[in-house]
């Protein structure tokens, strides 16, 4: 794990602090629009060459996909949205039965899929939640099969400046919970 000098901690503190007031300011023009240029944002972050030559995680490869997700609400009413308007249906009894399990129980269950998850693809690739965009590994992704490998075989890469964005996030939003609870009003 990477030790920070003083230094390096003033430097992230004076980053979240920026991208806190940037967001913020954002946030009262346009909810929605703050939200989903913030998660590009961390598109843009983790886009760097070090990272991407780093991470093992590939298209199609959708064990992390099987895990459970906390999001903010605001998040959730960009992904609503974006379903709403490509008539992605957000599956009421799949949320319903991620729900009535332990976040501890859902990766080992019939129905720990994300209810987006469809072919092993991501079906709201472009408005997933922040805690999709900036969960990388490091490891063979095969070792992700929590099914099969349980959850301590894998080498998550960590991105200094996703984090304070996805800190941000849950600062300035206030409700952070699971995504199926937080995806239940918007469906069928």
């Amino acid at each position: 794990m990477k030790s920070y000098s003083e230094e390096d901690q003033k430097q992230i503190l004076e980053e979240f602090i920026r991208i806190r007031k940037i967001f913020k300011e954002n946030l009262k023009m346009e909810p929605v629009g703050a939200t989903l240029n913030m998660l590009q944002y961390i598109d843009s972050k983790v886009a760097n060459k070090f990272l991407q030559d780093t991470i093992s995680c590939k298209k199609g490869c959708s064990f992390c996909c099987h895990n459970p997700i906390d999001s903010t609400e605001l998040e959730a009413k960009v992904i609503a949205q974006y379903c709403q308007e490509n008539h992605i249906t957000i599956n009421r009894k799949h949320l319903a039965q991620q729900l009535a399990l332990s976040v501890q129980e859902v990766p080992y269950s019939r129905f720990s899929a994300c209810v987006f998850l469809k072919n092993n693809l991501c079906t709201i690739y472009p408005v997933r939640p922040a805690n999709c965009r900036k969960y990388f590994v490091s490891s063979d992704p095969s070792l992700c099969n929590t099914r099969k490998y349980g959850s301590q075989r894998v080498t998550i890469v960590a991105n200094t400046e996703s984090e304070i964005c996805n800190t941000v996030l849950i600062e300035t939003q206030g409700k952070w919970d699971r995504l199926p609870r937080l995806l239940l009003p918007y469906s069928q």
